[in-house]
């Protein structure tokens, strides 16, 4: 898959898919997902984190597009 013209490795793609699943539930569809890259703020082995309103996530984690969505929802829900 291409975004913006660029290869995406598999692991973004299946990210992309499992926040895409949260959209469409009806409880999570109007919560912000910002995507970060920055090691400093999240440990190697962080895949979402919670932090006021916003969840963040680390696009290099593998994780199959159910696995992500579990782990991003289950972030979202500390924001509830």
């Amino acid at each position: 898959m291409k975004e913006n013209g660029k290869k995406i490795s598999i692991t973004e793609e299946n990210m992309e898919k499992g926040i895409e699943l949260i959209r469409n539930h009806k409880v999570f569809k109007n919560v912000r997902i910002t995507i970060i890259d920055d090691a400093k703020f999240m440990g190697k082995n962080d895949i979402a984190v919670a932090d006021q309103k916003f969840v963040y996530v680390n696009p290099k984690y593998y994780l199959e597009p159910s696995g992500w969505a579990y782990a991003i929802a289950h972030a979202m829900l500390h924001l509830i």
